[in-house]
C-alpha cells in the first residue's frame, strides 16, 4: 500500500516465505534515482533480486534473519544501481518466513 506526504511516498510491502522459497514475485515498482531510503526486517535470511529472478539487469540485496537493513540518502551508496519493475525474494533459511520492506520515494526527484 502507498501512502503520501509532503512530496514523498512510502511503499510498505509484506511477504510469507515457505521454507526455502525460491523466488516469490512481489509487486515492487520505482525509478532508483527516486528513492530516499529503504527499510528491510525478515524473521529468515535471503534474497532480494529485482527486474528477473536471476537479478538480470537489476541488483541483488543479500538480508540476514532478524537484522535490520537499511539505507537511506545521506547514509552510504544507493544498494539500487537500476529501476525496478518487479522484484524476487528468495529464503535462504529452512524455516517459514515473512518479510516487510518499506520504501520511501520522492517522486519530485
Amino acid at each position: 500500500s502507498g501512502i503520501s506526504s509532503a512530496g514523498n511516498a512510502l511503499d510498505k510491502i509484506t511477504a510469507a516465505l515457505t521454507s526455502a522459497q525460491v523466488s516469490l514475485q512481489i509487486d515492487m515498482a520505482f525509478e532508483y534515482a527516486k528513492l530516499g531510503a529503504i527499510a528491510l526486517l525478515s524473521t529468515v535470511g535471503g534474497t532480494l533480486k529485482t527486474n528477473a529472478a536471476d537479478a538480470t539487469g537489476g541488483d541483488t540485496i543479500t538480508f540476514f534473519a532478524n537484522e535490520l537493513f537499511i539505507w537511506r540518502g545521506t547514509y552510504g551508496v544507493n544498494p539500487f544501481t537500476h529501476n525496478v519493475t518487479t522484484a524476487y525474494l528468495t529464503n535462504t533459511d529452512s524455516a517459514i518466513g515473512s518479510v516487510k520492506i518499506w520504501l520511501l520515494r520522492n517522486p519530485l526527484a
